[in-house]
């Protein structure tokens, strides 16, 4: 391989490679934000953690299933989280929605009908509690799956 070189002895590239340097150089951990869902015994609980700061409880909803490996997931994409509820049923809240930024309310911990927050949707088991649930790649819709009884 031959590499060309400019008069002054430097690749004729260095100035987009310095141009990129200042570009990662400028960029600070502080600036990012990422949101994070944790179910825990006491509920279930949205994060927001800005760069190496200590995270910030931005909301708490009702204790997902115990024991479940799947008791909740989130889509980036529709900024949706689902929660497999311990009565069986799947509840469904938009991250992006009023009442999920900092000091919006840290309550919520009962479902429809007891105090806290109301949950936005619900969907309630036909045939057994909701043991599993993802959404579609882009989040426009949740498949949940229940149980089908006995195959005679």
């Amino acid at each position: 391989l031959k590499h060309s070189f400019g008069s002054a002895g430097t690749p004729p590239c260095s100035a987009q490679t310095a141009a990129l340097q200042r570009a990662v150089n400028s960029h600070r951990c502080s600036e990012v934000a990422m949101d994070f869902v944790v179910a825990a015994n006491n509920g279930t609980h949205v994060y927001r953690a800005v760069g190496l700061e200590k995270p910030t409880l931005l909301r708490s909803l009702p204790p997902a299933q115990g024991g479940n490996p799947h008791c909740l997931v989130a889509n980036a994409t529709s900024g949706a989280v689902a929660v497999l509820l311990q009565s069986g049923s799947a509840a469904l809240w938009g991250l992006g929605s009023e009442g999920f930024s900092a000091g919006g309310g840290g309550g919520g911990g009962e479902a429809a009908g007891g105090g806290g927050s109301q949950l936005p949707c619900e969907i309630t088991p036909q045939s057994g509690p909701i043991t599993r649930c993802y959404f579609s790649p882009r989040g426009s819709f949740l498949v949940t799956w229940e149980p089908l009884g006995k195959i005679l």
